[in-house]
Formats: C-alpha cells, structure tokens, sequence
C-alpha cells in the first residue's frame, strides 16, 4: 500500500494482507486490464443525513457500470480468468441459489441437493457417528413451517456415485464426445446466424450514412431525420456486437483431438483413483460439481422409496427410485407383502435361515441399514407378529409340550415382558427351558405352580440395592417335579 499523507504520497509499504484487501484483490477488473467507473452508484434514498458516503450501491456488474473499457492497463490475469473467478466467488456463498464452498465433511452431494417438494436448497446434518443426511427445513427456519423432508444420505449418494463413474467410463465419453460434435456443429450455425445479423445491421447503418451525406444542407429537416435514423442503427450494430461478444465469452472452449485423446486416457483411471484412499470426500464433491448441476430428492413420507432426478451439467435428466433407511418393517411400502410372506413359510415349517434366504431371494430387505435378512431378524419378525412358533419334527410319543410347560414367546405375552428377557433368563439360568426339536427349534419354559407368580415377582421387583436379597432369592428357580 501507498501512504496518501502528503502531497504526492508517501513511500510503498508492506503490510499484512486482510480479508477485505483480498476480496477487492479479487472482485476489481483493473487486474484483468479493465478500466469501470461508476460501479457504486448512490442511492438517494438509503442516504443517512450528513453522511455523504452513505447509501452506495454495494457493486454492480461490468456491464451496467457507467463507464467500462477493456485492455487498458497491463493485465495481470486474463478476462477469461477473471470471469472464471468471478463465477466462483458467487458459487461459493452459502447462499440458497448457491451450492456453496466444498468443505471437509463427508456428504457426497452438499450443496446440490434440491428439496422436489418446495424447490429450496436442502442441507446436511451428521449424527453423532458421522453419518449424512439431507434435511429441507429452510420452510421451518423462515416461516415456522412443519419440516419439510428429510433422509439418510447413504442409498442416495450410492446410486449417484455409481451414475457419475459410468458416465465417466470411455464408452459412455465417447457418446458424450459425438455429442459434443453435433452441439459444436450447432454452435458454428449460431455464430454463422449472429453473423448475418451484424452485417445486415451494418449495411443498413452504412446505407443510412451515405443518405444523410447525400442531402443537401438547406434541407435541415431531412438531414436532421436522417442524423436520427443513422443513430439509431449505429446503436444497434454497437449492441449486436456486444451480445455477440458476450454469447461467444459463454461457450466453452472447443476441445481438439489431443484434448478427447486425453479425456479418454483419464477416463480409464478414475474409477480407481475414485476409491482411493487418497482421494478425499472434497475431491469426490468437485467431480460430482463438475458433472451435476442438481440432484433432486422426493422422499416418500408413508414409505422406504426416495425418488432421485439427477441433472447433468450437459442437460440430460435422469430419474431413478430408491430404498432409503426407515425406522421399522411397518413403515416400509411392501410390508403387508413381507409379512404375509413371512407368515405362509412359516407354515411351511421352513427354518428361520431358510426364510431368511427366501426373502432375501425375493427381493426384501431390512428397513435399517443391513444387507439383508438373518436368522434372528426372522425370529423377531415372528414374534412380532404374535405367530405361534414353529415346532420342529420330533417323536409322536414325546409330544412337542409337557404338563406345565409355555411356549416362551406365549409365556412372555403372559408376562407382559419381551421374549429376548426370557431368553436371558433362560441363559442365566433362571428358569427352566428346553428347544424343542434340536438346533433352530423353538423353546418351551416350564413355569408349573407357582412358577409364573415366581417370575412375575422376579419381573415386578425393583432393581436396587435394598432388593437384593429377594432378589437373589427370586433368580432361584424352582425345583421342577
């Protein structure tokens, strides 16, 4: 910085750089060669009274300035440059229409998730363990509004991944690549058009100057409608010409032979430098910014299903519907088809891993975050549906209950416990328990007499220590006849 003490300032001076130098560093064309002058307009009516400075725009854009020239001082950047930054800078607010700065969390999709109810930008909540999850609540901060979806990021971000390492693969590159020659034949139209037009207009303009030289100066009337009219074209071949510019700074650069001989080398590694361990979820988020404008999620409020509408930065929509975490079976969308499923192999007397298979088979799946189904997951599931237990094949003499015997999911409902409490009883030792039918078969508890008073009193009693005597006496079970 230059000290403006004195008359013609002081000496340079060094010092160290803040915020607010580096944002004008990088927002001021001068360092792409760029003259503007007028770019904070004030504004009469925020004006405070005796502050002259107040009121001031807080910046506008190049081409709404008063006065903007290009190319005149030596430019440290290049235009191209400093536009790239200054589309940047505005991605990078955390504002609603933005996606936002790539931070260090592990969403793979902050920042371009759209809530498909309301259309506002959804945001990423971690749980205690870290796990992501997108929430639109921007209705509930606003206006006090209910909230308006929420899901886990998982499934989501999964079937996303799998979509951008396809199209990233050099088949899927090579159609992109045709593509890109039929859009850049396209492009020379639109130019060759744009083209057309400015030379229409410029012949008209030229038409008109030669009209107003051609009349003579006593005809001051004619000469002055003439003037008018070569203006006005001249107006127009100057805003022609400057749509035409900007139209062409839009289009991206035009990729060459070498450029798609790379494009498709590259291709082939980034599968594996995708699941690198050195690739950070920071770089993971810029390749899906790189290809994706918007992903859009609707999530089904009575069901497990999430539909997902994936916007290319090419234009091309994709949809797909998937499964997303739930709190229980009953909450899923195929649960009475699950449960009547469930129910007819268990009359088959098919063992819990076999149903497990069967439905893992028909296409069920857990309502949480597991892979699929196990054999303790079907035993819940039974249980939950108050089905009678399953009884494997024994001798006819044996007989699958004796005289004072429950089965223990029955004898649990009597209770009023669960039946993983029995079964720690049962492991325990607190009571008294057989399987019926060997391995996988279901369990019978004895509780003849006063036994089930006795468990009911073991079940009621508090667990503190002033109880721990009749407690110890209650664990005892009683001598089976």
């Amino acid at each position: 910085m230059r000290s403006t003490a004195g008359g013609s300032g002081g000496p340079l001076q060094w010092r160290p750089p803040g915020r607010e130098t580096i944002r004008q560093i990088l927002r001021h064309p001068i360092y792409a060669g760029a003259y503007r002058y007028g770019h904070r307009p004030t504004d009469p009516r925020r004006q405070t009274a005796g502050h002259p400075k107040s009121g001031r725009n807080s910046g506008l854009a190049a081409d709404e300035c008063l006065v903007f020239l290009r190319d005149r001082f030596p430019a440290y950047i290049s235009w191209e440059r400093f536009e790239a930054n200054q589309l940047r800078l505005a991605a990078n607010r955390s504002r609603a229409g933005s996606p936002g700065a790539i931070r260090n969390g592990t969403a793979l999709l902050a920042g371009v998730v759209r809530c498909g109810r309301c259309g506002k930008r959804m945001y990423v909540r971690y749980t205690r363990t870290g796990r992501p999850s997108y929430v639109c609540s921007t209705l509930r901060s606003d206006y006090g509004l209910p909230l308006c979806q929420s899901t886990p990021a998982a499934d989501i971000e999964t079937w996303v991944a799998e979509q951008v390492l396809s199209a990233l693969q050099p088949a899927a590159l090579d159609a992109s690549l045709t593509a890109a020659a039929a859009v850049e034949e396209q492009r020379r139209q639109l130019v060759r058009h744009w083209e057309q037009r400015i030379e229409r207009a410029r012949y008209e303009a030229d038409r008109a100057g030669r009209q107003y030289h051609a009349c003579e100066p006593e005809n001051r009337l004619v000469a002055r409608t003439l003037e008018q009219r070569w203006d006005e074209l001249l107006r127009e071949v100057a805003r022609l010409e400057a749509e035409f510019d900007r139209v062409r700074r839009t289009q991206p650069r035009v990729l060459g032979e070498a450029d798609r001989d790379r494009v498709r080398q590259l291709a082939e590694h980034v599968p594996a430098v995708w699941r690198a361990s050195t690739t950070t979820p920071a770089d993971r988020r810029q390749i899906v910014r790189l290809l994706i404008d918007t992903v859009v999620v609707t999530v089904d409020p009575t069901g497990d299903r999430a539909a997902i509408r994936v916007e290319w930065s090419g234009g091309a929509v994709q949809q797909q519907t998937v499964h997303r975490p739930v709190q229980g079976y009953r909450q899923q969308r195929d649960w009475p088809q699950l449960s009547a499923r469930l129910i007819a192999l268990h009359e088959q007397n098919r063992t819990p891993a076999e149903i497990a298979t069967i439905l893992q088979e028909a296409g069920f799946r857990p309502p949480k975050r597991a892979t699929g189904f196990t054999a303790g997951m079907v035993r819940r599931l039974v249980d939950d549906l108050g089905v009678r237990p399953r009884v494997s094949r024994v001798p006819d003499e044996a007989g699958p209950l004796t005289e004072g015997e429950w089965w223990l999911h029955e004898l649990a409902r009597h209770l009023g416990v669960s039946p993983y409490t029995l079964h720690g009883w049962r492991t325990k030792g607190w009571l008294h328990a057989r399987q019926v039918g060997g391995r996988g078969g279901p369990w019978a508890v004895w509780a003849g007499g006063t036994e089930v008073d006795r468990l009911r009193a073991l079940k009621e009693c508090p667990r503190v220590w002033a109880n721990r005597d009749r407690l110890a006496a209650l664990r005892v079970p009683t001598v089976r006849a």
